[in-house]
């Protein structure tokens, strides 16, 4: 930012299909990552490379951003129907109605009712806009979702559901989640891999239920001091 450097010598490889956590302490550099991966922040160096897994290329770009704030991400005065289907066209090139059909599959593909499809924003809950931004990311045909801390503003039982909803996610459309998290209990519980960011440097990085469990570096061990205990990790 400006003249400063909020990341130096961050490397990590994320594969295909998996849930990488990203975690850190507040100012570690974990937005300005996902949004670099995301190439909505412009980079002094390095790069981001994305590798095709096999599956059918689609128009767009293959890594999208779920910002933390899903009301500031939606447009007040649009529809749902509206946001989901300008990008739908954008990407797809289909007719109006083809464009229609395709919201209706996303809001059910994330839990939604076609009814929603009417509603601005303002007229949803938080969970609910959450949904939204999911499925107005999806309609961008991504391989690569990068969530930053798309829970934080929700109550427990509903972050519960958004989280199971990318789990469902990873396995049909098939898709890459990179979750940046301060929550690490979600981290254990959801993640196959974790990297830990200290004043803009990779310090630790493996296994969730290695790295969660039996930390090495000082810095992991004190973000889990908190919780008293190593944290029970499940299957992904």
């Amino acid at each position: 930012h400006g003249r400063s450097a909020v990341l130096r010598d961050v490397s990590l490889t994320v594969p295909a299909g998996s849930c990488t956590a990203v975690v850190g302490a507040s100012g570690s550099g974990k937005t300005t990552l996902a949004r670099c991966l995301a190439g909505l922040h412009p980079r002094a160096a390095g790069s981001v490379e994305w590798r095709a897994d096999g599956a059918p290329r689609r128009r767009g770009a293959p890594v999208q951003l779920v910002a933390q704030d899903a009301r500031g991400a939606l447009n007040p005065r649009e529809s749902v129907g509206t946001a989901l289907t300008r990008p739908l066209r954008g990407v797809g090139g289909g007719s109006a109605r083809g464009a229609s059909e395709e919201a209706v599959r996303l809001l059910r593909l994330v839990g939604l009712d076609e009814d929603v499809l009417g509603r601005r924003p303002g007229e949803l809950s938080g969970g609910q806009r959450q949904r939204v931004a999911l499925a107005r990311t999806l309609a961008a045909g991504p391989r690569v979702l990068v969530c930053d801390e798309i829970t934080s503003a929700l109550d427990r039982e509903t972050a519960g559901r958004v989280l199971d909803l990318l789990d469902g996610l990873r396995r049909t459309p098939g898709l890459t989640v990179v979750m940046v998290t301060h929550d690490l209990a979600a981290a254990a519980s959801r993640a196959d891999q974790v990297v830990v960011l200290d004043e803009g440097r990779v310090v630790e990085a493996g296994p969730a239920d290695r790295v969660l469990v039996d930390p090495e570096h000082a810095v992991t061990r004190k973000l889990l001091a908190p919780e008293g205990r190593p944290l029970p990790t499940g299957p992904k």
